[in-house]
């Protein structure tokens, strides 16, 4: 259906002779093919296949790859009902791996330097403006967003970029058309495509008063406890350093079967690992002691 060019290029000391050590050219190809591919997928809601292709390409005192990427609508069905299928040079274009589409994901993630993204805002007209930590801005087209949120997207672009700049003699990488140069990367610039860590969707945060027994105690790093609310037993993050440093100091002791009555926040969150429920004690309210006594009506003579 379409195709489009582009070059990867390696520069440095170390290829000089046009030589490149094949266990940092192939998991960066190969990562250069994730990444085209999944943005493919994203952007084309999967009515397209890929490939891409070496072609070959040698330049003076570098390592150069051309390739070829080819698409193919594979849903023929799905895509008279939907949107155009965006094409192999704009999907490289947004990519950053060419000139096309303005500041393509590479340049973004160069932009952003590690910095936190604290607004993305849609403008309602196919850009959006992302808004850092510290107050920088800056507008790129809606379709970047999402692939700078996708997880496999930034993964395999670290793949692509900080591979081959780990080894020593590989200075810079360039991403190019035969419009021109689209994107360089220096060995300094490497831990910006470092990708995010996933911390999982949060499904569940709720906070309540409940009566908890501790079978375990820990003061080990996180302070987790194991408890019993009377129906199961999990273990909790204990958060009031209060209480803590009064146990530590001796001010607090516990006896078999004493109860606490806490605040405890339970969160769920699905995460690469799966689906898991963490516990936090955010206050000791009150430790009611051991000791069962009879309760009787007392006539205190006041009456």
């Amino acid at each position: 259906m379409s195709s489009a060019n582009f070059t990867i290029t390696f520069e440095g000391f170390a290829l000089e002779n046009h030589e490149m050590d094949i266990r940092a050219l192939a998991p960066a190809l190969l990562a250069v093919n994730n990444l085209i591919e999944e943005a493919s997928d994203i952007l084309n809601d999967k009515h397209c296949r890929v490939t891409v292709n070496v072609k070959a390409g040698f330049k003076t005192g570098s390592f150069g790859v051309d390739l070829s990427i080819g698409q193919i609508v594979t849903n023929a069905i799905s895509f008279l009902n939907s949107e155009s299928v965006i094409a192999a040079v704009t999907l490289c274009g947004l990519l950053g791996l060419t000139v096309n589409c303005g500041k393509g994901l590479v340049p973004v993630v160069k932009w952003l330097r590690e910095r936190s993204i604290r607004l993305i805002r849609n403008n309602g007209d196919g850009t959006a403006t992302i808004t850092t930590e510290d107050g920088d801005s800056e507008v790129i087209d809606e379709r970047i967003v999402r692939l700078l949120e996708d997880l496999e997207i930034r993964q395999a672009l670290e793949k692509a970029i900080k591979v081959p700049l780990e080894e020593e003699g590989i200075e810079r990488i360039r991403f190019e058309s035969d419009k021109g140069e689209s994107a360089t990367i220096s060995k300094s610039e490497a831990p910006y495509f470092r990708a995010p860590t996933f911390e999982g969707n949060v499904l569940l945060d709720s906070t309540k008063e409940i009566y908890l027994k501790p079978l375990s105690i820990s003061f080990l790093e996180g302070n987790k406890w194991r408890f019993s609310d009377g129906a199961q037993t999990f273990f909790a993050t204990i958060r009031d350093e209060v209480f803590v440093g009064g146990i530590q100091q001796g001010e607090i002791s516990f006896s078999k079967g004493d109860l606490l009555k806490v605040l405890l926040r339970t969160i769920q969150r699905e995460d690469v690992a799966g689906f898991k429920t963490e516990h936090e004690v955010l206050e000791v309210i009150e430790h009611k002691k051991t000791g069962r006594q009879l309760r009787f009506p007392i006539d205190d003579g006041k009456s």
